[in-house]
């Protein structure tokens, strides 16, 4: 979860290779936007809604959380969703937030103090590139990932560049992550993809996981929170099996074609 808005040059990616015909998906590709939670959660639905039940939702990050907590809003939303690394938490985590909230000390175990400490304006894009490239968290990072990140990050202003989404507004997103779940939530469907390095989601949210999501399958990838972004090739070559898998599952159920969302 960072202050840069969504790659999509580099999700678009990982819905090209491998796919021979595209117009049977209903995909949703949903990072972090710079609206309140309940805007993200209309626009999400306002987007699917045309799909009738046939779309597959895909998100990473507070994406992936935008969307199952969508499909919680209005049921039958998505056919299926592929989640990547969502932060959604067992419930002993979230009680350990609400508390934390309570008592005003929320920032100090999240990432907020990290990032209220990142620059926020750059006099240019290779500063920008030197700056981030330099950071432990994106050590992992292609240069095509990283050189897109800073392009898709970043926006013009009168002394250079700034960051498009405000340190402020990331800290203020991260302190809102829901502590508190509805209950309709737990009948989504469809495929988690996390962290082998579990950065975010770690073994006792993963296990609860298991236990409460019985439609959800699990699948351990390589690398960090930020792995989209980290090894975009082989999470597509995943992606792409997994939609294949969902496609002819589908059309095992109904002859109706998966629903495309423009």
């Amino acid at each position: 979860m960072a202050s840069l808005p969504e790659p999509t040059d580099i999700f678009s990616k990982l819905l090209k290779p491998g796919i021979q015909k595209p117009s049977i998906f209903s995909v949703l590709i949903c990072h972090l936007l710079g609206a309140p939670w309940i805007l993200w959660l209309e626009e999400v639905i306002s987007q699917v809604a045309p799909a009738k039940g046939n779309a597959i939702g895909i998100g990473h990050s507070l994406g992936g959380s935008l969307c199952i907590l969508a499909q919680a809003s209005q049921p039958n939303l998505f056919q299926n969703m592929i989640l990547l690394d969502p932060p959604i938490f067992s419930p002993l985590k979230r009680s350990a937030i609400r508390w934390l909230r309570r008592q005003g000390i929320l920032e100090w175990f999240s990432p907020s103090r990290r990032v209220r400490r990142r620059r926020n304006t750059f006099t240019s894009r290779n500063q920008a590139l030197e700056y981030f490239a330099a950071k432990p968290l994106f050590q992992d990072f292609p240069k095509s990932s990283l050189e897109l990140y800073i392009e898709e990050g970043l926006s013009p202003d009168q002394n250079g560049f700034q960051l498009r989404i405000p340190r402020e507004r990331e800290v203020e997103i991260y302190d809102s992550i829901p502590d508190r779940l509805p209950e309709k939530i737990y009948a989504g469907r469809g495929v988690l993809i996390y962290s082998y390095k579990m950065e975010v989601l770690k073994h006792l949210d993963l296990q609860w996981w298991k236990k409460s999501f019985p439609g959800f399958k699990q699948i351990g990838f390589p690398g960090g929170h930020l792995f989209p972004l980290e090894a975009p090739e082989q999470l597509g070559n995943l992606i792409q099996s997994i939609l294949i898998d969902l496609t002819e599952e589908h059309a095992e159920k109904s002859e109706k074609p998966l629903f495309e969302v423009a």
